[in-house]
């Protein structure tokens, strides 16, 4: 899951009643323009059209510059309003939908609808369902399904959280399917654990104040200390703060003194076990000449780079490359991350420290030892995992790493202690 922009408008009472939300979720995110999909189930799908509903076992639709081409039951028609299919079925069945998109085929629960978008991009598809129903197919696409209860029910609470808080009705769709919301693959990914921590959390999110947060991110790997979103974002909350991931006291790592200490020392945070809690990557010239050419057109010597400014969760915030014809800083982690590219690959975190090497033919070589992966802001996945195998629950776990807040049942008051799952 990556993060989006604090100023996007969030609507949580989105229905008085408090039934549980239905979630639409545009499907195939970043994979392209689609031009044109295929539905198909083991029942009957029907299609909302103009002059009433018909049903096929399978329907295509097309995307056209003047509208869609809708086949199905050997009947074609031309319409420009979305599309609306649906299985209908008995309560002991699972109306279940099968999407083939070019070379990608999901199953989904719920409904689809398919609309054109606008200047001859393709079709915009989306899944609608119970929100409960798409945390079942988000859950283990975030963790693997095989970590201990607790880790996976802080999982289903951080998805229905996060989902709750981007209920938008002005929109098109909520959330999309890939990490630029949470990863949801459908029906085919569903697994017992997981649907298991879901349903055992039913209803609950983080809260604070007795409301819903309005903010909750989480990552993979922190490396032993979460990051403030203040200083990541520019936007301060005060349950997004430097969390120790070994539980004592966060620790000042704004210096790259600091910081280099920190990760010299052996971990025994609770992400340790995480392939990510320690990493190594060495950028040569070659690696930093895509980043030079761009800058310096007439060419440039690469002379030193350096952390200039870091957060006080170790984060860098600001880094210098410094060459012949001058110095070229880059700001924020995540541009810092994309930005400083070994074999094209960007680094996992800004929490990296720095070593200056000058290898045998004169050129220069930089040893970044770092640690975690992702942004560093919220609940660290890994941890989740190392706390729940020491025996922690999952509100311990959630509210270890976001200080302060507290889980509620939505529509209700906060919880008591009998009342949190065991």
């Amino acid at each position: 899951m990556r993060k989006i922009s604090f100023g996007v408008l969030l609507f949580f009472l989105c229905t008085c009643s408090f039934a549980q939300p239905i979630v639409r979720v545009r499907l195939f995110d970043g994979k392209g323009k689609l031009s044109s999909i295929t539905l198909c189930s083991s029942n009957p799908i029907a299609a909302a059209l103009p002059e009433g509903s018909a049903k096929a076992e399978s329907w295509n639709v097309q995307a056209t510059a003047s509208g869609m081409i809708l086949e199905g039951n050997e009947e074609k028609f031309v319409l420009t309003d979305p599309l609306e299919f649906w299985v209908e079925c008995s309560d002991s069945e699972v109306g279940l939908i099968t999407v083939k998109a070019g070379a990608i085929t999901r199953t989904y629960r719920g409904r689809i609808t398919v609309s054109l978008l606008p200047q001859d991009k393709g079709l915009l598809v989306v899944n609608s369902l119970p929100q409960e129903e798409y945390l079942y197919g988000v859950v283990p696409n975030e963790v693997p399904a095989s970590w201990p209860k607790t880790a996976l029910e802080a999982q289903a609470i951080l998805a229905r959280t996060y989902s709750f808080g981007h209920l938008n009705p002005k929109k098109e769709y909520d959330l999309v399917d890939s990490t630029n919301s949470q990863v949801y693959l459908g029906y085919d990914s569903e697994k017992p654990s997981t649907n298991r921590a879901v349903d055992d959390t039913a209803n609950l999110v983080v809260g604070y104040g007795g409301k819903p947060v309005p903010y909750v991110y989480y990552f993979s790997t922190c490396g032993g200390q979460t990051e403030d979103s203040g200083q990541i974002w520019g936007t301060s909350v005060p349950y997004l703060v430097p969390v120790s991931c070994s539980g004592g006291q966060a620790q000042d790592l704004s210096s790259s003194e600091a910081v280099a200490n920190f990760l010299a020392a052996p971990s025994s945070s609770y992400c340790s076990r995480s392939p990510a809690s320690r990493w190594e990557v060495r950028l040569t010239s070659s690696d930093l000449a895509p980043l030079l050419a761009a800058n310096f057109p007439e060419g440039a010597e690469l002379l030193d780079l350096a952390v200039t400014r870091r957060s006080p969760g170790g984060g860098a915030l600001e880094v210098a490359v410094i060459t012949d014809k001058g110095e070229l800083k880059i700001s924020g982690e995540l541009n810092i991350r994309r930005s400083l590219k070994e074999a094209g690959q960007a680094l996992r975190s800004s929490f990296f420290a720095v070593d200056k090497l000058q290898k045998e033919d004169g050129s220069l070589e930089f040893l970044l030892r770092g640690g975690g992966w992702g942004h560093r802001v919220g609940v660290c996945q890994w941890a989740m995992e190392g706390m729940a195998r020491q025996g922690a629950s999952c509100h311990e776990i959630l509210s270890h790493f976001l200080p302060g807040t507290e889980l509620i049942a939505i529509g209700q008051e906060s919880l008591s202690d009998s009342e949190l799952p065991q």
